[in-house]
């Protein structure tokens, strides 16, 4: 659903040498997309070499504020610097590496750059962008995904989703340490079950959470979650009674994960109702970056297909928005935990 993508600095040369050409810019940021990423190659150079670029004032500040606004909205990253000595000489090459070594899913160069290097790969964009392209088509039909929830599905989706983000949001009223049994303790075979779903995706969740190139960034997840489940008055008067217990529980549920040695800070956000006496409803997986819709939820399920939406970026902001600084919904509780043991 998202993509990491580099864009070797001839492109823009390309569009400031040939008269007319600067809509082909324009088509470049339409056809990637909310769904990119931009590489800043070999550990940030190639923003500063892009900056001091001869171009046409125009030009120039047409690529200033797009790499502006990557930057405002976190979709701007730093790539190693790779073992190249001299990427001035060959930006392509630079990317070329870190396309092989799977640090980016793909290269936007211009179509002379690739012939003189005598490159042909799916994975290279060549530009002018033909709409065509097999790569762009895929950045376009990968903003809704037919999801079967396992394990080596979910990794696939949420890796590059997840790998440069520094917090992620899950929201879903049915994320509990228990399940819908009256008493505690007394799960069946299939609410256990049911109820290592959720464990299994918020396990992996931590383990690709700032999770690139094999070195990870601690970060912070926030699971919203609603006081209640099935009898919700009930619930409700559970937790207010027994919140000692409740921490316990989620500790509990949350130790197989801790044991990965996974340096993040964990907040429950336990919610009841709104101003309209609704209970939570949504059901997002949200991160600084995007945001993603989930109709049937996160727990894990191997044999049931949804669809997953990637949201439109003003979705997005709006719904990261709520769940960061004005929750409709009464929290009745944080509860927050650190998943680091020393080992």
């Amino acid at each position: 659903m998202l993509f990491d993508i580099a864009i070797t600095p001839d492109v823009f040369e390309y569009v400031n040498l040939h008269s007319g050409e600067e809509r082909e810019l324009e088509n470049l940021w339409a056809y990637l997309g909310d769904n990119v990423l931009i590489a800043n190659l070999y550990g940030g150079e190639w923003a500063k070499f892009v900056g001091k670029l001869e171009l046409k004032p125009t030009i120039k500040d047409k690529i200033r504020h797009r790499l502006i606004k990557y930057h405002n909205t976190h979709k701007i990253f730093e790539c190693p610097s790779g073992e190249v000595l001299n990427p001035v000489d060959n930006w392509f090459k630079v990317a070329l590496m870190e396309l092989k070594k799977g640090a980016i899913d793909a290269i936007v160069t211009c179509e002379s750059t690739r012939i003189t290097n005598n490159v042909s790969n799916a994975a290279i964009i060549d530009f002018p962008i033909d709409p065509r392209d097999s790569f762009v088509k895929r950045i376009k039909d990968s903003q809704q995904q037919s999801v079967t929830k396992e394990k080596s599905r979910l990794r696939a989706i949420l890796t590059p989703f997840l790998r440069h983000a520094k917090s992620v949001k899950l929201i879903d009223p049915y994320i509990f340490p228990y399940d819908s049994s009256e008493k505690r303790g007394k799960q069946t075979e299939d609410e256990n079950e049911k109820r290592n779903r959720y464990k299994n995706i918020i396990g992996l969740i931590a383990e690709l959470l700032g999770n690139y190139q094999n070195y990870q960034t601690p970060g912070t997840i926030e699971i919203f979650t609603s006081v209640s489940k099935n009898d919700q008055k009930k619930r409700k008067e559970q937790i207010e009674k027994d919140l000692d217990l409740y921490k316990s529980e989620w500790e509990t549920f949350l130790i197989d994960i801790s044991r990965k040695l996974y340096n993040h800070n964990v907040t429950i956000i336990l919610l009841s109702v709104d101003q309209n006496n609704q209970f939570l409803h949504d059901r997002y997986i949200l991160t600084e970056l995007a945001g993603i819709s989930l109709p049937a939820g996160i727990e894990e399920n191997k044999t049931k297909e949804e669809i997953w939406t990637l949201l439109q970026e003003r979705n997005w902001r709006r719904e990261y928005l709520k769940y960061t600084y004005r929750v409709p919904y009464r929290i009745e509780k944080k509860i927050s935990f650190n998943l680091f043991i020393k080992p």
